[in-house]
C-alpha cells in the first residue's frame, strides 16, 4: 500500500565535494534559499531537506532534482527516514510546486 500523501521526505544524500560551491547555488536557487544557508545544507550531507512532502509535490519537484543531481547532488525521496539524520529546520517552507522551483543555469 502507498504511503498517504504528506508521508515524503526529501534527503540530501551527498554533495560532491569539489562542486559544493556550484551544487548550493543551484540548491538555493532552485528552493529560494540563501546561499550560505544552501552551502551549510549541501556540507552536512546527509541530511533530511524537507518533510512531509506529498506525492504532488514530489511529481513537481523531480525536474529541479534531476538538475541537482547534475550539479553533484545525490538526493532521495523516501517514505521510511532514518531518525538518525539531521534535520532541517527551516522557518518559512519553501513552495513545492513546479511553478516555484527554478533552476540557475550555470
Amino acid at each position: 500500500m502507498a504511503p498517504e500523501a504528506g508521508d515524503f521526505s526529501l534527503i540530501v544524500t551527498s554533495v560532491e565535494s569539489s562542486g559544493i560551491p556550484e551544487a548550493a547555488k543551484q540548491f538555493g536557487a532552485a528552493f529560494g534559499l540563501d546561499d550560505t544557508i544552501a552551502s551549510q545544507i549541501c556540507k552536512s550531507a546527509p541530511i533530511i531537506f524537507a518533510q512531509k512532502l506529498t506525492k504532488q509535490e514530489v511529481k513537481a519537484i523531480s525536474p529541479v532534482l534531476a538538475d541537482l543531481s547534475k550539479a553533484g547532488m545525490e538526493l532521495r525521496v523516501s517514505a521510511r527516514v532514518a531518525t538518525k539524520l539531521p534535520k532541517v529546520n527551516l522557518t518559512v517552507r519553501p513552495q513545492f510546486t513546479a511553478g516555484c522551483v527554478a533552476i540557475v543555469s550555470g
